[in-house]
């Protein structure tokens, strides 16, 4: 029996969006910020050093951990991901 994903922490899912639309933003890069859209440069427009910034300003300003296996690229597909795993219910 398939078990469904645990959603993640609102307020962590929150956190994370707004952080990468701060980055996007630094970046150059316009529009809204979609939490179901992949991190790379198809989704939300970041290369594999945006993804870097995105993870470790996570940690740092949401006060969780992203597991190393989670830091190469394409491991994670989009932010609602991201913050599931930084809460631990990946």
């Amino acid at each position: 029996m398939l078990r469904a994903r645990k959603p993640p922490n609102d307020e962590l899912l929150r956190q994370v969006t707004a952080i990468a639309a701060r980055l996007r933003e630094q970046l150059g890069l316009t529009g809204a910020v979609r939490t179901d859209v992949p991190l790379d440069e198809e989704g939300l427009g970041l290369d594999s050093m945006g993804r870097l910034d995105l993870f470790t300003a996570v940690e740092q300003e949401c006060g969780v951990t992203i597991p190393e296996k989670y830091w190469g690229p394409r491991r994670l597909r989009n932010l609602g991901e991201l913050a599931r795993v930084a809460v631990g219910r990946a």
